[in-house]
């Protein structure tokens, strides 16, 4: 079912203090809502959740079907293109346009700064070699080179073969937020988190300073709900804008058009034409006929006296 109270409702520990080297200066969360055999890209397409707070994240479901061949390039997920995208080979998960693009970054990086980045992977068979170190952010050399080939990535200058998925379905994440734990509640559910984690409160933390453990507690702890906003989904779907069964009927018309000829045309035209040669045989039979029968009266109409002369 839809709506808020049907889905997932999970609670998270941060842990900031474990932290040992954060990848950004962002403290939260990230959560990713993908289809069942696909790789999740959080760096790209995840929803931050904030600490300290209710995270409600309501989601739909966009259907996204593409023509193949010759419409478009795209290609069908159930291919195996594991020489395009080094996911499929590590996870086991299907082709993916991020997936790909990644590879290709990290081939481009492989290749001109003769290391890799840490944070893809650096074996596969994508890759034709695969016993390149990791980069090191201490090397002058290859900082420069790795930057220079993040910016021709981002330009989309590196010229990566990769396509979109014929058929693939994407979540629609919409994302609000509330205060947590409320003021009548704050108390209980901090006791109830310092039975579960009891090494982020100090025991030596005065009972009566709850703003020290309120601020623990925000840094750390957040609360979210996911869910369906409704069951329904969209459907976004190409269609050929123009077939070869229409070029071949516009030809037809225009052809009919420019020449004036068509099945009706061509009837009338028989027609016109037996009607024709009927009228000019009718008529030439007629006055052929007329001509015999003027010449028949003539000859029987002749005087008497030149009849009694003969006599």
């Amino acid at each position: 079912m839809s709506g808020r109270r049907h889905g997932l409702e999970i609670g998270i520990n941060l842990g900031q203090k474990d932290m040992f080297k954060p990848a950004s200066g962002v403290a939260g969360a990230v959560v990713v809502v993908h289809s069942k055999g696909t790789m999740p890209f959080p760096e790209d397409y995840g929803t931050l959740l904030s600490p300290g707070l209710y995270n409600v994240i309501g989601i739909k479901l966009v259907r996204i079907k593409r023509l193949s061949s010759p419409y478009s390039d795209c290609i069908s997920p159930d291919r195996d293109n594991s020489d395009r995208d080094v996911y499929i080979q590590h996870y086991n998960v299907t082709f993916s346009k991020t997936g790909c693009q990644k590879t290709c970054y990290q081939s481009h990086v492989m290749e001109t700064c003769r290391c890799a980045l840490p944070y893809y992977p650096r074996k596969g068979i994508p890759f034709s070699n695969n016993d390149i170190p990791m980069c090191d952010d201490e090397n002058t050399e290859q900082s420069v080179c790795r930057n220079r080939k993040e910016l021709e990535f981002g330009d989309n200058r590196l010229n990566c073969d990769c396509p979109n998925v014929c058929s693939e379905d994407i979540y629609i994440a919409s994302k609000s937020s509330s205060q947590w734990p409320m003021a009548k509640r704050k108390n209980s559910v901090i006791a109830e988190m310092k039975q579960l984690y009891p090494d982020y409160f100090p025991i030596s933390i005065d009972k009566g300073d709850s703003s020290l453990e309120e601020n623990i507690l925000k840094r750390n702890f957040l609360k979210a709900a996911i869910f369906y906003e409704d069951l329904n989904h969209e459907l976004v779907s190409e269609f050929p804008a123009y077939t070869g069964f229409q070029f071949v009927g516009d030809v037809g018309g225009m052809f009919g058009l420019w020449i004036g000829v068509s099945a009706l045309g061509m009837v009338q035209l028989i027609e016109f034409l037996l009607v024709a040669v009927y009228s000019k045989v009718r008529k030439s039979y007629t006055s052929k006929r007329r001509i015999h029968d003027t010449a028949s009266c003539k000859s029987n109409n002749k005087p008497i006296s030149a009849i009694a002369d003969n006599k």
